[in-house]
């Protein structure tokens, strides 16, 4: 039977740990000195990952961040989110560049709130270039916003319309029934009744749509 040494896994496992701590910490020092925006945030993104912070007696990549590279906590977090959606994690470079160019961070910073699949059609569409300012992107990304957002709107109107029709054509069969009936409490009651469990329906499809 092979025998493990445990105690010899761990040791390696922990020895190889503080050699990614200190090969990203040092990476996102010098990638900060050389205004390498990019590389920089893909190293904090992977000591975030890897929980490598806690090699170096820090709670958090933002502990750490802020120690070791002098900005804000806000900074950190958005250099990582930048970095898990739009890095290339082997070119250091966004996943849009080509051989004509590539974005800033300052212009990923704008495209944050769309999802990869939505700035790549920007971006494809020619909405989106990389000569395009920071506010310029800013106006597009809430432009598209707000288009999609009105399209979900009507969207939802279009499927409930025809409920809407439906209880309303109900509703106006219910008065008619209930001029026909007249004084028959009997019937008025089964009227009522029927009434009262299509209105509970209707709301709360109503509830369910809002």
């Amino acid at each position: 039977m092979i025998q493990v040494d445990a105690k010899h896994i761990n040791n390696t496992v922990s020895a190889e740990r503080e050699k990614r701590y200190k090969r990203f910490t040092a990476g996102a020092k010098e990638y900060q000195n050389k205004k390498d925006i990019h590389r920089m945030a893909l190293c904090l993104y992977v000591i975030q990952n890897e929980k490598l912070y806690l090699e170096g007696g820090y709670t958090s990549v933002y502990d750490l961040g802020t120690k070791l590279l002098g900005v804000s906590k806000g900074t950190i977090s958005g250099y990582i989110s930048i970095a898990k959606k739009f890095l290339d994690t082997n070119t250091g470079k966004t996943i849009f560049a080509t051989d004509k160019g590539d974005f800033g961070y300052l212009q990923l910073l704008e495209m944050k709130k769309l999802k990869v699949e939505e700035a790549k059609e920007l971006v494809s569409k020619g909405i989106i270039t990389f000569n395009s300012t920071s506010s310029e992107i800013k106006q597009a990304v809430s432009n598209y916003l707000s288009h999609i957002k009105a399209e979900e709107a009507q969207a939802k109107e279009d499927s409930i319309k025809p409920i809407k029709t439906a209880y309303e054509g109900f509703h106006e069969a219910y008065n008619e029934l209930c001029k026909r009936v007249g004084d028959d409490d009997t019937n008025k009651n089964l009227l009522q009744s029927i009434m009262d469990s299509v209105v509970v329906l209707y709301n709360e499809n109503d509830r369910l749509w809002n």
